[in-house]
């Protein structure tokens, strides 16, 4: 069931990947005609991958996993593509959103018995609900306060707007998220991991802070990457602290 999940979900990302990608770009807007495409290769991708070392007396089983995880995926890309604003963080809360729903159908479809106890114990459990309001502090909230504190500084200059568009905000909560994973479920690496975290994104605006004129940016920057890594570790650390 493992194997399956992995070759769903790397079907998933392909489809998603060459059709549907630049509509969340800035500018881009979902349609329904790119959904069913991307719905279309990822059932081609799925059964092709699955196809590849599988049982054939699986198959029913397998034909309606395909079926049912195409159709759900189909239904929440139109509803998200079309009521959600086109942003780095709704995007990846939709790929996550994707990702959980293969892996809960999959489970569902092979031992529909253990999935519906594994459900009822995760949520008549108060560690669920923490770890999931720990990510939501650290990944929306921790993002708004960054956007806040931010903006109480000078504003950035021209040239000190470089880069690809948006990405400084995907970065942030790629951060926000490795670190509060850390702190939550790998307390014993947390230190190293975030001391890598900070180190890779210092090399690679490196550039821009030695330049001439970088003080500012090199200011703009630590404000806002220590802002953002005090959120992701306060909210894991409370929630291990009071639910873990």
């Amino acid at each position: 069931m493992n194997l399956i999940v992995v070759k769903l979900i790397a079907a998933h990302l392909i489809a998603w990947g060459r059709t549907q990608r630049r509509d969340w770009l800035p500018g881009g807007e979902s349609s329904l005609g790119r959904a069913l495409a991307g719905v279309g290769v990822y059932a081609a991708v799925a059964l092709l991958l699955i196809a590849m070392g599988h049982r054939p007396t699986d198959w029913g089983t397998i034909l309606w996993l395909v079926g049912t995880t195409s159709a759900v995926r189909l239904v929440l890309d139109v509803v998200c593509g079309r009521y959600l604003r086109h942003s780095w963080s709704n995007l990846i809360a939709l790929q996550a959103a994707d990702v959980m729903l293969i892996c809960a159908l999959t489970a569902m479809a092979f031992d529909s018995r253990a999935f519906a106890s594994a459900v009822t114990a995760a949520l008549n459990s108060p560690e669920t609900y923490g770890v999931v309001a720990a990510y939501a502090a650290s990944l929306w909230l921790g993002g708004a306060l960054v956007r806040l504190v931010t903006s109480l500084l000078p504003e950035r200059t021209k040239e000190e707007r470089i880069g690809m568009e948006g990405a400084g905000s995907i970065i942030g909560i790629l951060e926000r998220l490795l670190v509060t994973s850390f702190v939550l479920f790998w307390p014993a690496y947390g230190a190293a991991a975030i001391g890598l975290i900070f180190s890779a994104k210092s090399i690679a605006r490196f550039p821009e802070m030695g330049k001439k004129d970088g003080t500012h940016f090199a200011e703009y920057y630590l404000v806002g990457t220590l802002t953002s890594l005090a959120v992701a570790i306060g909210s894991g650390m409370i929630a291990r602290t009071y639910l873990l």
